[in-house]
């Protein structure tokens, strides 16, 4: 077996006829990658275009705040018991794959793992059963990103659960470049990234032969203006919010 297919699979919620409409107003416009962005990602980017254009501020701020994510992201690792003496290898690669993270974002997100009792956003299981219906799959992941209006305030809610294959369909231990490869394809969609059909890139299949260890131009182009416009976003919302506590707007403030 050459090829181990690093493709998640999960559970895509229905969206509204006005979801839909806004997720095609990001596509719309000259958004640069936008073709290798996740749906519900761009969903989370018009909203907040579209409430920073609106005076809605809070729920700009909550919506770009989705595709930002926080500062430090908490993770947990968890193994099967044919994992578990694999730790230091797991471990290392997941290392590995928060390090190309960490790079590509510019060291805007970083990565920390949670002590007992502390809450994780994140939590990183590595198996020697497939992880998904998909049995070429080498990766697995299921997330949810969540926006709750609670009176006049807003809640964000950012969780991901993965899944990593240890051992290969014929019974071969995966390697420590294989299963970073595999880490770094689902910490893309963490990051808002969908999957590539191109072999050598980090969102495309894994190749055994040769895992991809950077991501390729046109993956770290997209994840540039993704966050780069949600950064404008964000911005002009506090700002805007600041004037609106002051007494002055955009008009009274140019005067």
């Amino acid at each position: 077996m050459r090829r181990i297919g690093a493709k998640k699979e999960r559970d895509v919620p229905l969206r509204s006829k006005v979801a839909a409409l806004a997720v095609a107003a990001v596509a719309a416009g000259g958004f640069a990658g936008r073709d290798r962005v996740l749906p519900d990602v761009l969903e989370h980017l018009s909203l907040a275009e579209s409430g920073a254009a609106h005076g809605r501020f809070n729920a700009a701020l909550a919506h770009a705040q989705m595709v930002l994510l926080q500062d430090v992201v908490r993770y947990r690792i968890a193994f099967d018991d044919g994992s578990a003496p694999r730790e230091a290898e797991c471990r290392e690669a997941l290392n590995r794959a928060f390090d190309l993270w960490r790079s590509a974002l510019q060291w805007e997100v970083d990565f920390q793992e949670a002590g007992p009792g502390h809450q994780a956003e994140l939590t990183v299981t590595f198996q020697q059963a497939n992880p998904s219906r998909n049995r070429m799959s080498a990766g697995h992941i299921e997330w949810r990103r969540t926006v709750v209006l609670h009176g006049d305030r807003f809640e964000t809610k950012f969780e991901a659960d993965i899944r990593i294959r240890t051992v290969r369909p014929g019974g071969r231990p995966m390697t420590v470049d294989q299963i970073a490869h595999a880490a770094s394809h689902e910490l893309g969609h963490v990051f808002g990234l969908k999957d590539s059909r191109k072999i050598g890139e980090i969102m495309g299949p894994l190749d055994l032969r040769r895992p991809a260890r950077r991501l390729a131009a046109r993956e770290t182009e997209a994840i540039f203006e993704l966050r780069r416009r949600a950064r404008q976003i964000r911005g002009e919302s506090l700002l805007a919010g600041l004037w609106g506590l002051e007494g002055y707007n955009r008009l009274r403030a140019a005067d």
